[in-house]
């Protein structure tokens, strides 16, 4: 109730109680996409309160609860909210998405861009070139590898060993 009606009081409180009560992360997790949530789950998102994932957790519910909603204008409403929030942490670099999450809000905006959500679409576009900027670093740290390792024979006649660990969060 103190989310929707002082906001700014809430955000200090929570802020302050998170410390010591863990269950307001699962309350925070369930809250209902208003305004006014999504404003304090920024707010502890900006100020470190919470860890990725929280985030992902809180994103994976949002997508769920919305999806459930069966009236079409308040839904639209709240899937604008939720874009909007996602395309700000993820242009503000305030957190790493794993990659089934991702796939998760992939499909949930393409779903809901068929509705002509200008919100949905642009984050759905925002995540594809993302992935496919991913993809296009990944081809040119490999290339450098075998450039270097191949081409030019850098170890030369050296035996080596060569461990490519390739971990994509994002």
């Amino acid at each position: 109730y103190m989310i929707d009606t002082n906001n700014e009081i809430a955000k200090e409180y929570i802020s302050i109680a998170i410390e010591t009560r863990k269950d307001l992360l699962t309350f925070l997790t369930n809250l209902d996409i208003t305004i006014n949530s999504v404003e304090i789950i920024k707010h502890l998102i900006n100020n470190h309160r919470v860890d990725d994932e929280f985030i992902q957790n809180y994103i994976t519910q949002s997508m769920i609860s919305i999806q459930k909603i069966q009236e079409q204008n308040t839904q639209d409403i709240k899937v604008m909210f939720f874009c909007r929030f996602v395309l700000f942490i993820l242009n503000e670099n305030l957190t790493k998405l794993d990659q089934n999450v991702m796939i998760e809000l992939r499909a949930f905006c393409y779903d809901f861009s068929k509705r002509r959500i200008p919100d949905a679409q642009k984050l759905y576009q925002d995540l594809t070139k993302w992935k496919k900027k991913i993809a296009k670093d990944l081809h040119a740290i490999l290339y450098i590898i075998y450039y270097f390792l191949i081409k030019k024979n850098y170890f030369g006649k050296k035996k080596f060993e060569l461990k490519i660990i390739v971990k994509i969060k994002n």
